[in-house]
This record gives structure tokens, sequence and C-alpha cells, in this order.
């Protein structure tokens, strides 16, 4: 039950703090139906005020796992106007399912990571045109499920590692959303020392001191020359 209750408190404190982010951009809304919330609480739902001050509301059913799937968002329609923060990850949401999320118009954030969604899913989220955070980490999204995401003209940040996307996809992506930051969970190349040029080589083979063969390694340049030593 401790765990349980820390990881409540981190999940709260959580959506707290990306709301103070959002400070001066917060949508005004009419205060949510007490009863619908409470509602998403028994359905498995962490679901509460996102912040002071607001009567914008997060709703996170990812601790529920695969307890919650498409029937626990019908609950979600009573709180469209003011649902700003939903976490579906690690659910059995379906592409299906997400047509319900239609009508949420101040959405900002959605987890979807490791669900089964896929490029129909993707395509039900073209509507959401407040989103600005869209996870479908470990999802079944091809190229063909950016299509609709591409109309999200307000998408700041999308994660796609271990999905079917493509690196020509992702570039698509890219030159429609030009400020987009994807992420696909990819390393970028470890970046080589630059290589020490060959040393020149000397103008002479034999030793100026000792009169022994010069070593390729031991030499000084004088006036723009090489002279080598043993």
């Amino acid at each position: 039950m401790k765990k349980l209750a820390l990881g409540l408190s981190l999940l709260a404190m959580g959506a707290v703090a990306w709301a103070a982010a959002f400070q001066d951009d917060l949508p005004t809304v009419a205060v949510a139906d007490v009863k619908a919330v409470e509602k998403l609480s028994q359905a498995g739902a962490v679901a509460g005020p996102l912040a002071a001050n607001t009567n914008l509301i997060s709703v996170n059913f990812s601790m529920a796992g695969a307890k919650a799937g498409d029937a626990q968002l019908e609950g979600l329609k009573p709180l469209a106007e003011q649902l700003f923060w939903l976490n579906l990850g690690g659910t059995a949401v379906t592409d299906a399912g997400l047509k319900q999320l239609a009508v949420l118009k101040n959405l900002r954030r959605l987890h979807l990571e490791k669900t089964g969604v896929g490029d129909d899913g993707a395509a039900a989220l073209g509507g959401l045109a407040e989103l600005r955070y869209l996870n479908l980490y470990g999802t079944k999204v091809t190229d063909k499920g950016l299509g609709a995401i591409a109309g999200l003209k307000k998408l700041e940040n999308l994660y796609l590692w271990q999905t079917s996307v493509t690196d020509a996809g992702a570039a698509e992506l890219q030159k429609a959303l030009p400020k987009l930051k994807i992420n696909r969970g990819i390393e970028p190349a470890a970046i080589k020392p630059p290589e020490t040029p060959p040393a020149e080589k000397a103008i002479n083979a034999k030793c100026p001191v000792k009169g022994e063969p010069v070593d390729a390694a031991v030499t000084f340049t004088y006036k723009g020359q090489v002279i080598g030593f043993c």
C-alpha cells in the first residue's frame, strides 16, 4: 500500500509540474462533474484536479494495467471539456476505443505507450487539435499512421520508440511539422575523434647526429622541412 501511495503522489506531482509549464496557456473551463470523476476512480483510474486554480483534470489508467480498456473510456465523455492529461500507457485499449477520444477538445498530453494501438488508432487522434505531447512507444504504429499525426499542428513532442515507423516516415512527418521533436530512441552514432594526420616524411635517410637510419616517429621541422633523427 505504501508503494501504491507513493506512486500516486509522484503521478500527481508530475501532473502539477507539467501544468505549471503551461500556466499562461491553460484554457478556462467549467467545473468538472464530480460524480464522473468518482466513477473513473472506481474504475481504477487516478483522477483529479490537474493543479490549483484550474478546473482542468488529469486521468491516469496506467496503474490499472490490462484491467483498463475500451469500456473504461466511456467514462471520459462527461469530462470532455476538462480533460487535459490522459495516461493510458500499458492498458488494454484498442484502436476502436480511441475513437471515443475525439470529444476531448482540450487534451494536451496523451500516453499510449505499451498498448496494442496501431495505425487506425493513430488516425482516430487526428481531431485532437490541442495535443502537444503524444507517446506511442511500443505500439504497432507504422508510417501509415503518421498521416493523421501530421495534422496535429500544435504537437511538440512525439515518442516512437520500438514502433515500425521508418526513417523515411519520420522524415516525412518532420517536413510537415518542422518544430516537432520526434524521439525514436535511436542513439546518435558515436562521434569519432579526428584522426591524427600522418607525419610528413623526413627529407633525410640518415640521422645527422649519429649517421644511423632515421626513426619516422622522431622528427623536427625546421624552416618548413622535416628533419629525421635516429
